[in-house]
């Protein structure tokens, strides 16, 4: 059965190649921008033509060329913002996919490792103890009170604890996603809002 074109597209989206081909055309867009004087939008007619008197003193012949591919106005310009609104879509989209495993994860409680693994941790501890020693409950007790969330599972031959504790920072992902989106956003709406002034401050 064919998948629908908005379930391919879901999934294409929420892949890592997008984003990293989006981010790193911003990038290049970005640096290339930073390479020339950007001019904000919508200059007064005297403005605009005291700042092309300024390009063409600085850049001589290439004036015009570097003005008709819109050089000195790239941040502004619709690939720009073109681009930084699906760097924003595609970043919200690999946010909302990666929030409900996350969150299942940080709530779910963990199973016990393999061997291996447990002999591999940093703090592991084992014992020995008569059938009619309290060892479990009171471990269980010590972990809960210092704010661990413990994990008991029990079989014939011993009793498994964890404490786990701090599981809510498997959420931190998104909001590293939402930091970029932030950005991202400001750009978006610097372009679009923007404004370049003058403004002399008396000493």
């Amino acid at each position: 059965m064919t998948a629908h074109p908005l379930c391919r597209a879901w999934r294409w989206a929420v892949r890592t190649e997008p984003a990293a081909i989006l981010m790193a055309l911003v990038i290049l867009l970005a640096a290339i921008g930073s390479a020339f004087p950007q001019w904000g939008p919508a200059p007064t007619a005297e403005r605009q033509a005291q700042w092309e008197a300024l390009l063409r003193a600085r850049y001589g012949g290439l004036s015009d060329l570097l003005m008709a591919l819109g050089a000195f106005r790239l941040f502004s310009s619709p690939l720009f913002v073109g681009l930084l609104c699906a760097l924003a879509i595609v970043t919200a989209l690999c946010a909302l996919n990666r929030w409900p495993g996350l969150w299942r994860a940080a709530r779910a409680a963990g199973s016990r490792p393999a061997d291996p693994l447990l002999d591999a941790a940093p703090y592991v501890a084992s014992a020995t103890v008569s059938p009619d020693e309290d060892l479990t409950k009171r471990a269980r007790r010590c972990l809960a009170d210092r704010g661990y969330r413990v994990v008991a599972q029990t079989t014939a031959a011993e009793t498994y604890l964890r404490g786990e504790r701090n599981t809510l920072a498997r959420l931190a992902s998104p909001l590293e996603h939402l930091a970029v989106l932030l950005l991202v956003v400001g750009g978006i709406v610097s372009a679009a809002l923007g404004w370049r002034t003058e403004l002399t401050l008396a000493p």
